[in-house]
């Protein structure tokens, strides 16, 4: 059986990739497809517990067995945003190849959203770290990186300072050089970046 698209969105929180990932959803179903949409982020869940403990250990290294403390609000969003280390990127990069193997077999009959992708590891990670791990990141059918003004996505999530926001799409536009990555400006109607979205899906080349 011919295995069906595997599409990735990424982009920083606010910038509306959630809203853009589910209205592909409603067209792709639309046309006839069934549809999976695959959390690539790392949250509380974790597919391989080693994963975990590899990050876990990252973070001790630099913070201490203690850590950050939640409330201090600035230190959070530097740590959030912060360049990650070779050892932290491998542990993302296990909890990944869990989740997308996964999703390779689900692509045989349904079509594959990513929300959030590979690619959050490359961007945080140290220029080293880039360099070797670029060669274990999957090409895939369509990749797009969704970006808003700095101010807008500061006011939608408050969750990360404005020069984090702009070093993470200068980090994030390092990457169109090794691979196959669309830009889309979510400044316009939903409807007119969706339709962008999917005209670029539609296109073969």
């Amino acid at each position: 059986m011919k295995q069906k698209p595997m599409i990735a969105f990424f982009g920083i929180d606010g910038s509306g990739k959630t809203t853009l990932i589910e209205e592909t959803r409603k067209k792709f179903e639309n046309s006839g497809e069934k549809v999976k949409i695959v959390y690539m982020g790392l949250g509380s869940e974790h597919n391989i517990p080693l994963s975990k403990e590899i990050m876990k250990l990252s973070s001790r290294i630099r913070y201490g067995k203690k850590g950050l403390k939640k409330w201090d609000i600035q230190k959070f969003r530097k740590y959030n945003y912060r360049q990650r280390g070779f050892l932290w990127v491998l542990g993302q990069y296990l909890e990944f190849w869990a989740r997308y193997k996964k999703a390779k077999k689900q692509s045989k009959e349904h079509v594959i959203l990513f929300d959030r992708f590979f690619y959050d590891g490359l961007i945080l990670g140290s220029k080293g770290t880039f360099n070797f791990f670029k060669h274990f990141t999957p090409r895939i059918s369509k990749s797009f990186l969704i970006k808003a003004p700095a101010k807008i996505i500061f006011s939608r999530k408050n969750e990360a300072g404005i020069k984090d926001i702009e070093n993470y799409y200068n980090r994030a536009e390092r990457l169109i050089s090794f691979f196959s990555i669309n830009v889309i400006s979510n400044t316009k109607s939903i409807k007119k970046v969706v339709d962008e979205i999917w005209g670029n899906i539609n296109d073969k080349k």
